[in-house]
């Protein structure tokens, strides 16, 4: 009975510790990272990239506070998960 109750509490705290780290967001900083690696690659130039990747950070930032955290990491996993340019904008 006891080692019942240590695998349910080790089976437990397993899944919290799985389910939570699962749901994260990516943070303005990642999004921005690789926003500006597409454009690298798809344009070619990294002319501009610091003062685009500032307004970035902030436009990001505003969007976390402003959307809520759920819809946030919806658009935020999106667009990390394109693979071009054309596919990041279409994000909602």
């Amino acid at each position: 009975m006891n080692i019942r109750k240590t695998l349910l509490s080790i089976f437990a705290v397993l899944f919290l510790v799985g389910g939570l780290g699962a749901g994260c967001a990516k943070s303005p900083d990642d999004v921005c990272k690789h926003l500006n690696k597409l454009m690298a690659k798809e344009i070619g130039s990294k002319g501009g990239a610091a003062s685009a990747n500032k307004g970035c950070q902030k436009r990001w930032k505003r969007a976390k506070e402003m959307k809520g955290y759920f819809k946030y990491r919806r658009i935020s996993r999106c667009v990390t998960a394109a693979d071009s340019l054309k596919k990041a904008v279409k994000c909602k």
